[in-house]
């Protein structure tokens, strides 16, 4: 059957058949949306048989040229005096329907590219107008809340929320800028990239975290809006990242939608202060478990090549024992403690904190985060040491096995 249209349907065994026409009308419908405009070009039919036209974003910043090769040999072409330092080539030829080629650079402003005979190529490119790479929290203009994930989770497809700010990991997002001009988002609670759920094209679908996985559901488009405030789009959906209902409620979902001009689709980027790990060789690779750490039954010892990340880890083994470190708290304040660690069957491990005043009296019971497995698992918590609280002992402890042994690695203290 002859494809005449955009999908045809066989009247027999109603098969459809997405033609090639359909996806040459993506070459244009799925990068130049809403609000583009037309871009003046020196030259549209730069060599025989090639037609080009190009088009921009005012407000992001985002630039696209599609360019027609009607000829039946490959042709080369040259672009100059673009205001983008990265492309994005999509193609639809004889072999190809809307193919994601390649990132290519753009030097000075130069573009250079060969197009296949009787093919359709988009070059997709963004200002670089976006902010510096770093950690931030990101407020939502109209709440004056921050983005979070709901309940401080670590699990995949957790939804992202608003809510009041308490300076917690789970509120601060590394924004790393990618090799296309693009930028991912990453809680640093959990390691996971902000995305939308199922990867969703749909107005109000909601924003999830999962596993960095380099597509374009976790690609966001960042600009500065002429407010002074940061706009966000998704690179697959091209929707907006903004709050479910322009709530301003805490907890409402975050999710995607049109641009609207509203100020819950705008944010505030505060970069957060970076606080070091206060626990000294905390991952055990300076080769030794002896000072700043201290020992109790003498039990722990260095393990050469049982750590989580790196060689070397803290193991307890033989019987009931443990190592600790005290560190200097400010009073009043709040902390994030984790560590990994595993254990052996029947064997017990399991990391803890006490807090000490001015003249080393104990303040409170040690409180232990255990539960631990034969495999390397994380535990992790948050305290606020007490008004009269002058240090903390961060420690690891093991029970007693013939046989077994726990291993701890990758101890850190930051304050918040």
């Amino acid at each position: 059957m002859k494809c005449e249209g955009l999908i045809t349907c066989d009247p027999n065994t109603k098969a459809l058949t997405f033609c090639k026409r359909l996806y040459v009308v993506g070459n244009y419908a799925r990068f130049v949306r809403p609000g583009f405009t037309r871009m003046n070009l020196s030259s549209s039919n730069p060599v025989t048989g090639v037609y080009v036209t190009a088009f921009k974003q005012p407000v992001t910043g985002e630039v696209v040229l599609v360019a027609i090769n009607n000829g039946t040999a490959a042709q080369n072409v040259s672009f100059t005096g673009l205001p983008i330092k990265t492309a994005t080539p999509y193609r639809t030829s004889a072999t190809e329907n809307l193919v994601e080629l390649d990132s290519l650079d753009i030097a000075d402003g130069n573009l250079s590219a060969s197009l296949p005979a009787k093919s359709v190529t988009t070059f997709d490119g963004f200002y670089d107008n976006g902010p510096a790479d770093g950690t931030y929290s990101i407020q939502n203009s109209n709440s004056n809340l921050v983005l979070d994930i709901s309940g401080a989770s670590t699990a995949s497809n957790a939804q992202a929320v608003q809510t009041a700010d308490n300076s917690t990991s789970n509120q601060q997002w590394k924004i790393a800028q990618q090799t296309d001009g693009t930028y991912t988002i990453v809680n640093v609670k959990s390691g996971l990239a902000l995305g939308v759920q199922s990867s969703s094209s749909l107005v109000n679908a909601t924003i999830v975290q999962a596993a960095v996985d380099g597509s374009d559901n976790q690609k966001w488009l960042i600009y500065k809006t002429p407010f002074g405030t940061w706009g966000f789009f998704n690179l697959n959906s091209r929707l907006k990242l903004g709050v479910l209902g322009n709530s301003t409620v805490g907890n409402a979902a975050a999710a995607q939608s049109p641009e609207s001009g509203n100020s819950s689709q705008m944010w505030a980027l505060t970069p957060v202060v970076s606080h070091s790990n206060l626990i000294l060789n905390g991952d055990f690779e300076s080769g030794t478990t002896d000072a700043p750490w201290v020992h109790w039954n003498q039990y722990a010892s260095l393990s050469s090549t049982g750590g989580n990340l790196q060689p070397h880890a803290l193991v307890i083994r033989g019987n009931a024992g443990g190592a600790g470190q005290f560190v200097a708290v400010q009073p009043n304040t709040t902390y994030n403690f984790s560590g990994w660690g595993r254990v052996d069957a029947n064997i017990w491990g399991g990391l803890g904190y006490s807090f000490r005043d001015a003249s080393g009296n104990r303040l409170g019971a040690t409180v232990y985060l255990d539960g631990f497995s034969s495999s390397y698992s994380i535990r992790q918590g948050t305290f606020t040491t007490p008004a009269n609280a002058a240090s903390v002992i961060i420690q690891v402890w093991g029970s007693w096995g013939a046989t077994g042994a726990s291993y701890f690695d990758d101890i850190s203290l930051i304050q918040n």
